[in-house]
């Protein structure tokens, strides 16, 4: 080969590569070539479709014209009629004479961060924990998806400077979520079209809208993203926390729900040229920080409503808080008619009261729509049933960017208020035990309609004088340390304590008068006798202090409460130790040692359980012994096992297993008792004779199946685990 054909190979290679390069560009172009259907940025679209000079023109004065055409988005573009009729709305003559932070608000309100279909609008989906305990560690991952109504725009609040705990902060305000309801929507959650315009009444529902708009143009291509043509200008949202105070007919209730306004940290932005001089961000809450708030509230100044942190953007565009807040003509009057009757001033209010009372007008994470509050009805934070009629009721109602606000011409109290619970929390001479009973959340037991209550209600003096208080500056109650002899607040391994204590004070029973006599158990399990005014617990019989009832203090839904005078006493014995030390039994206490039914010093069958003790006195097993149905004492050392046995059993006769039975003659029938029944008991099953307990109207008394009885002469001796009655004759079995 010549040296001019070596030379020519590389040239021939290097065209032939070019023009391969050449070729396989074209091809690119070609295949990424923009469809005819893509006419431009979003700017550019709108341009060429005409009737949107307005809103162009306010994305240009506000600074959202290049938002709208560099960054992936979506635009609901509001026509020029319809941006005529806002300017008109609010007085000005051309899109110029909004103020600049005011247009720049709203036209952000009007885009969308992503890019979104009506489909992917429309629903959601997120990688999370789909099991049925999905904030457990252990649950399993799948995709969630489900009709969604909310998106967030490029709206965000600017910043601003609030004073909190003596100083200056920067508090960061989020984006907000604008509402965009489908029919779909309205479908999946069994509601209607009304809904939709009972919180925009002068608009029209068109099955797909945005906000207070009707969209009548859909998924209109741009090169950054969609549009959708509406026929309204939309106004910047805003959340329940700025609808509360900025409304002023609502002013009362927002002061009371500010008791629970919290600031936390944030983050650092040294992008804010004032952050540097206040150290960091914070964020504003009505909720849980997880800085061991006492009490939280719905956060309603929080936009990004979620149910965990794995799923909270998906949370945020479905979930809804609720209020429902009373104007403050009805609030005032409903404070002066309760806890103003016994504090000076609000300030002096405990903030259990308030929280309780602002904290049951809300729902959380549940819309409140006015077709559900009319027909199945909604519950409040509590649990409690939300009484309100939408239409005659309201006076005042806003969509707002993280839930729906209903202003109100009355107050729904929470149950505790209307419970028997009620007096403790509107009395202060009572706070004390509603700041116990609020610490081991008793106050909403005490709520609820399953049960009748009496409740006993120990004024603060009482308590102080047990080892109880309250302290304000610490927000907790104070319990004694028996070490140190000091008031200490209480920790969470003092609440059990606390509760059993409470618990003695908390009576399940329907109406009853206590001029009269009878007796009732306590929540705690201790039964008190009644009488003539005067309550016993088991100590009080045994110290001689009678719990006096100083008066009604109360009626509630479900009971009545009333002050006492002391605090009710459980017994210090057991039935066997109150049998065993004392001497009206001692002749029976005898017998029943020389037959073995005591060992080391207890009535060894009566372990576990609780009892009725019918026992003899001395005078009734003198006259049996005359009588020679058993033996001398003095012939106690000569019994045969046999005799021993007999005894045995005569002994256990006396005691009914498992039942409480007082003179008040309530319990009465046919009963069990410890005496074993050697015909069917056999090495693998014990059974057990039967008594009968009768009242004749005016006494207690036993039976034996032959018709032979027994009458109590004194009853109803209280012990810990049971009751003791004396009986005037003994009852020997008999079949």
């Amino acid at each position: 080969m010549s040296m001019k054909h070596f030379y020519r190979l590389p040239f021939l290679v290097f065209v032939f590569f070019s023009a391969s390069l050449w070729s396989c560009e074209n091809e690119f172009e070609k295949h990424y070539e923009k469809p005819d259907w893509l006419k431009g940025t979003t700017i550019e679209t709108l341009e060429a479709k005409g009737n949107f000079s307005l809103f162009i023109e306010a994305m240009r004065v506000s600074g959202y014209d290049m938002t709208v055409s560099q960054g992936a988005n979506t635009v609901f573009a509001p026509t020029d009629e319809a941006f005529d009729r806002y300017l008109s709305k609010k007085g000005y003559s051309s899109v110029s004479d909004i103020p600049k932070p005011d247009l720049k608000a709203l036209i952000a309100t009007h885009i969308l961060s992503a890019p979104y279909s009506k489909e992917q609008m429309l629903s959601s989906s997120v990688w999370a924990p789909t099991g049925p305990d999905s904030d457990s560690d252990t649950s399993p991952w799948g995709e969630i998806g489900a009709r969604t109504f909310k998106k967030t725009s490029y709206y965000k609040p600017e910043n601003r400077v609030v004073e909190y705990e003596g100083r200056n902060i920067l508090e960061n305000r989020w984006n907000k979520s604008v509402p965009i309801f489908s029919d779909e929507f309205v479908a999946e959650l069994k509601i209607s079209s009304s809904d939709y315009t009972y919180f925009y009444p002068d608009k029209e529902w068109g099955g797909f809208n945005f906000a207070g708009s009707k969209i009548t143009e859909s998924e209109i291509p741009s090169n950054n993203g969609y549009i959708y043509v509406i026929d309204e200008v939309v106004e910047p949202l805003r959340n329940l926390d700025d609808i509360l105070h900025q409304e002023q007919n609502f002013s009362l209730f927002a002061s009371l729900a500010d008791r629970f306004e919290r600031y936390y940290f944030y983050s650092l932005d040294f992008s804010d040229p004032t952050a540097q001089q206040r150290d960091s961000l914070f964020l504003k809450s009505f909720g849980s920080t997880g800085n061991g708030d006492t009490y939280a509230l719905v956060d309603i100044a929080n936009e990004r409503i979620g149910t965990n942190e794995t799923n909270t953007s998906f949370s945020a565009e479905k979930l809804h808080h609720c209020i429902f807040v009373p104007s403050n003509d009805v609030l005032q009057a409903y404070l002066d008619q309760t806890v103003l009757k016994y504090y000076p001033s609000l300030e002096e209010v405990p903030d259990l009261v308030l929280y309780y009372l602002v904290q049951g007008h809300m729902v959380e994470k549940n819309m409140a729509w006015p077709s559900v509050l009319s027909s199945i009805g909604l519950y409040n934070y509590f649990g409690d049933q939300i009484d309100i009629n939408p239409d005659a009721d309201v006076s005042f109602r806003e969509m707002g960017s993280n839930g729906g606000f209903y202003g109100m011409d009355k107050v729904l109290p929470a149950k505790v208020f209307t419970s028997v619970s009620g007096p403790v929390l509107f009395n202060k001479d009572y706070s004390i035990f509603m700041q116990m009973l609020g610490a081991t959340e008793q106050l909403t037991s005490l709520s609820k309609d399953e049960a009748n209550y009496v409740l006993l209600v120990p004024e603060n003096d009482l308590l102080k004088a047990k080892g109880y208080d309250y302290s304000k500056s610490l927000g907790k109650v104070l319990v004694l340390d028996t070490e140190s002899g000091e008031l200490v607040p209480a920790e969470k391994e003092d609440l059990p304590a606390m509760t059993d204590f409470l618990k003695r004070f908390i009576v399940y029973s329907d109406d009853v008068d206590l001029s009269g006599k009878g007796f009732f158990k306590t929540a705690e399990g201790m039964y008190l006798s009644y009488e003539n005014n005067k309550i016993f617990g088991g100590g009080n019989m045994e110290n001689g202090e009678a719990v006096d009832v100083l008066n009604q203090a109360g009626e509630g839904t479900n009971g009545k409460a009333y002050q006492v005078s002391a605090v009710p006493e459980p017994a210090s014995k057991n039935v066997s130790q109150a049998i065993l030390t004392d001497d009206r039994f001692s002749d029976f206490n005898e017998l029943a040692q020389a037959v073995g039914a005591i060992d080391n010093g207890w009535y060894y069958f009566l372990i576990g359980g609780e009892f009725t003790a019918f026992i003899p006195s001395n005078e009734a097993m003198a006259k049996a012994r005359v009588a020679g149905t058993i033996p001398e004492t003095s012939e106690y050392g000569t019994l045969t096992d046999e005799q021993k046995a007999d005894l045995l059993a005569f002994v256990r006769y006396f005691f009914v297993a498992n039942q409480y039975a007082f003179t008040d003659g309530k319990n009465t029938g046919t009963f069990e008792t410890a005496r074993i029944d050697k015909e069917r008991s056999d090495n693998f099953d014990t059974y057990y004779e039967n008594v009968m307990v009768k009242h004749d109207g005016a006494k207690l008394y036993i039976e034996n199946a032959t018709g032979a009885t027994a009458a109590v002469q004194q009853g109803d001796i209280l012990a810990s685990d049971g009751v003791v009655h004396i009986l005037e004759d003994i009852l020997v079995f008999d079949e």
